[in-house]
């Protein structure tokens, strides 16, 4: 993903980058949205932020309910 282009949270793209993202999930179908909210969870992770990839991996976990593999991100 194009999330995996940006090293770190200072690339002055990452913003653009992630509303980008957020405005594909907001017309996507709840997997897709699943899949694209753990793509930003674990690029805030990577860029240092874990409040915020637990934010995301929480809306991931809201998505599939039964998925247990979300709970022990």
């Amino acid at each position: 993903t194009r999330l995996d282009l940006l090293p770190t949270a200072d690339d002055p793209r990452v913003g653009a980058v992630v509303r980008a993202v957020e405005g594909l999930m907001a017309k996507a179908a709840p997997d897709e949205r699943a899949v694209l909210a753990d793509g930003l969870a674990a690029a805030h992770l990577r860029w240092g932020q874990p409040a915020e990839a637990r934010r995301r991996w929480a809306e991931v976990a809201a998505l599939r309910p039964t998925d247990v593999r979300v709970r022990f991100r």
